[in-house]
């Protein structure tokens, strides 16, 4: 679902993601990159290198 929310002078754009097989998919992710297209949204999880940590 997209929805908005209202932070002081600004809106946010919000993505609630209620798939659980979506969540546990992401769930060990670092972050997400979220591409909207149309009438698709692709979301992509990605994890830190451990390397590039240091």
């Amino acid at each position: 679902m997209v929805s908005r929310r209202q932070l002081k002078n600004e809106v946010k754009p919000v993505i609630d993601i209620r798939n659980r097989a979506a969540q546990d998919a992401l769930r060990n992710c670092d972050y997400l990159q979220v591409d909207i297209s149309g009438d698709q949204i692709i979301v992509q999880g990605f994890m830190n290198d451990e390397s590039d940590e240091n």
